[in-house]
């Protein structure tokens, strides 16, 4: 913890499907999600400058262990690259 504000506030919102896909198609030239796979993601989370697997890992995890919860981000999102402006599905 280096203390003081952070330099941007991580995004996370509920998923609404038509901007899900819209992200998604601009962010990178594979596929996006078909429309009733995209339905069942729950939410995403819009990756920011210093973002890291386990710091997202250590705000999310929930009743998890921060470990098992890097696992199935890395899962959820067919790796382990990230980069900022990265639309992720948080599992």
């Amino acid at each position: 913890d280096r203390g003081g504000v952070p330099a941007s506030t991580p995004t996370v919102r509920p998923v609404n499907v038509s901007t899900a896909a819209a992200v998604a198609a601009a962010a990178s030239p594979s596929p996006s999600p078909s429309p009733s796979a995209a339905a069942s993601i729950g939410t995403q989370y819009i990756v920011q400058p210093g973002d890291t697997l386990w710091s997202l890992g250590e705000l999310f995890h929930g009743t998890r262990s921060v470990g098992d919860y890097v696992e199935a981000l890395v899962a959820a999102n067919g790796g382990a690259a990230l980069q900022v402006g990265q639309l992720l599905t948080l599992p």
